[in-house]
């Protein structure tokens, strides 16, 4: 839809409040509207993987097929109810596959790898949940956001008491910080990729 405001630029002039103060630009009224619009579609900011890949191309080049194939398991299962577990997504990504012991455990840690790199290249929100039904699922209520939110918050500050035992004189926080690198804000026509994370795997 045309904007009479912008012209479809995404930025409108306004001008000064009181004579003699300057005119500015700022995001245009469409651009807020299509900006909720889009949260209220996409929940907490998930996409799926398939849209992802087509509108970033810098996750399609880190992302191996795998990945890929984990990543359209996990986001049919929509809610702690639907999890699935690694040995059943294994199971799933190559059945009719030996499973001994060794062999077992070496593909569920291929699924777990997947799904660090899901978390922290394409920013997919997988939740993993640790009461019954176990395994990936992807949340989809207030409730199930603020857990893992919680958990995983829980966890860094943990891993940044831990990390005050070997350098007591050390800032963990700023260091935490500059090694993240995340930026949501400064990207908003292309999508943001961060390839660290505070916690890449809960």
């Amino acid at each position: 839809m045309d904007c009479s405001l912008c012209g479809n630029t995404g930025w409108m002039r306004v001008e000064g409040q009181v004579t003699g103060d300057p005119a500015r630009v700022t995001r245009c009224v469409c651009r807020t509207r299509a900006k909720a619009a889009e949260a209220a579609k996409h929940p907490g900011g998930f996409r799926s993987i398939g849209e992802l890949l087509e509108r970033a191309p810098a996750v399609k080049a880190v992302i191996n097929a795998t990945d890929k194939r984990v990543a359209e398991i996990i986001e049919k299962c929509q809610g702690a109810a639907a999890a699935v577990t690694s040995g059943e997504i294994a199971g799933a990504l190559w059945p009719g596959t030996s499973m001994d012991p060794k062999q077992a455990e070496n593909l569920r840690r291929a699924v777990t790898e997947s799904v660090a790199r899901l978390r922290s290249l394409a920013r997919m929100p997988i939740a993993a949940s640790k009461l019954k039904p176990y395994g990936y699922f992807i949340p989809v209520d207030a409730r199930e956001w603020r857990e893992m939110y919680d958990r995983i918050n829980n966890e860094a500050v943990k891993l940044h008491d831990w990390a005050t035992l070997f350098n007591r004189n050390a800032d963990a926080v700023r260091a935490v910080e500059g090694q993240a690198g995340f930026n949501t804000e400064s990207t908003e026509s292309t999508e943001a990729v961060s390839v660290t994370s505070v916690v890449k795997a809960f």
